[in-house]
């Protein structure tokens, strides 16, 4: 069930809240000079956030990717260094996600959907463009993570799921920031990043027990953070 509050602000303008059965709310308007023009496009996003379960709302996604063989941010560097955007469009994006994983050993996150058809997808990329790397995949610098989780919270619409793996990427990366400056204060950088079990160890090596999928195959992802801790160590 959709329900919509008409709120009228200070400056003598008009905007709708949207409000989900489910959620308190998930979409507020911009401000309007009328209440019908607030309301008018609060039922347009209402109609596009009912399509996306189906996979049939046009939108624009924004999907992280962490290499396998990243092991943090150097110190001194941004957070997000190392790390890649995807900024696409596709009217069912879980089917999308699920496209891309098959094709990549990264770990992909959906971090964000909002309206948009070959326009908007155009201007993000065009309002992007000096990150941009290959394709539709950009370098993930604090703007457009930032301009990410705005969009995120604009649109309050991703699954459980995917919040939970949203929160759980932000942790990993505080993580291995704080294993970098560890390891940078002790002199060692790591020169090989999560290798195969099988192979031989002859250098600095970082593995990632907690995030990464190495141990316990039988567990999802998200569920890794129960396995043991991420560890830099030396192995001749």
């Amino acid at each position: 069930m959709t329900t919509f509050a008409t709120i009228k602000t200070l400056d003598e303008k008009w905007r709708v809240h949207v409000h989900k059965k489910e959620r308190k709310f998930v979409y507020k308007t911009s401000n309007f000079s009328s209440p019908n023009l607030a309301m008018k496009e609060a039922k347009r996003w209402s109609k596009w956030a009912d399509g996306i379960p189906e996979g049939k709302a046009d939108s624009i996604y924004y999907i992280m990717g962490i290499p396998e063989t990243w092991s943090g941010p150097s110190p001194g560097n941004q957070p997000f260094s190392g790390l890649h955007m995807k900024i696409g469009r596709s009217k069912n994006v879980r089917k999308r996600l699920q496209n891309l994983k098959t094709g990549t050993s990264d770990d992909l996150y959906l971090l964000a959907l909002e309206p948009g058809n070959a326009t908007i997808e155009k201007m993000r990329h065009k309002q992007f463009a000096s990150d941009r790397r290959k394709g539709e995949w950009f370098v993930c610098t604090p703007k457009l993570f930032q301009h990410a989780l705005y969009t995120w919270g604009k649109n309050n619409l991703l699954p459980k799921e995917a919040q939970e793996r949203w929160f759980l990427m932000t942790e990993r990366i505080y993580a291995y920031r704080e294993a970098r400056k560890i390891a940078s204060k002790l002199g060692i950088t790591p020169e090989m990043v999560n290798p195969s079990l099988n192979e031989e160890w002859k250098a600095t090596v970082f593995m990632d027990f907690v995030f990464r999928d190495i141990v316990r195959k039988d567990l999802p992802n998200e569920d890794n953070r129960h396995a043991t801790k991420s560890s830099s160590k030396k192995r001749k």
